[in-house]
């Protein structure tokens, strides 16, 4: 009888565990992914995305929907502290992405979460002096995991 009760008992902190584990698994991957639109007005400087929230160490993500024909930027993964902050630090590590054209796509290396910066953007760097925009998504964490 008492050997019973221990196995019930055992199998319930057991089953709880388990229950406890996929929960905590759930929530880890429930990051910051979608997609926020953006706008580069390019007038020979560089511009920026709005700062979000960096909840994990995956790469920052962008997607180029829309360029002025023939003409191209750059973007690299800035941190700073809060999303009204005016700190700006590249976070890169010297790694950018080129955009050229309507469905540019890239998973951008950063280290915004490593170097404990709890907001991410996006800097955009015109590749010509002269004025374009160039529009599309981006999102600070990605689902894929990357």
């Amino acid at each position: 009888m008492l050997r019973n009760k221990i196995k019930k008992i055992a199998g319930v902190a057991l089953l709880s565990v388990t229950i406890i584990g996929i929960s905590g698994t759930v929530q880890a991957n429930a990051n910051n992914w979608q997609d926020t639109n953006f706008t580069f007005n390019f007038n020979n400087s560089q511009k920026y995305t709005a700062a979000r929230p960096k909840t994990d160490t995956s790469k920052l993500y962008m997607k180029c929907e829309s360029i002025t024909p023939n003409t191209s930027y750059t973007a690299h993964a800035i941190g700073c502290t809060s999303a009204s902050s005016s700190d700006r630090v590249d976070c890169s590590k010297g790694n950018s992405y080129s955009f050229s054209k309507a469905g540019d796509a890239h998973y951008m290396t950063s280290w915004v979460k490593e170097w404990n910066y709890g907001y991410a953007r996006i800097a955009g760097n015109p590749n010509y002096g002269y004025s374009f925009s160039a529009s599309g998504k981006w999102s600070p964490d990605n689902k894929a995991g990357l």
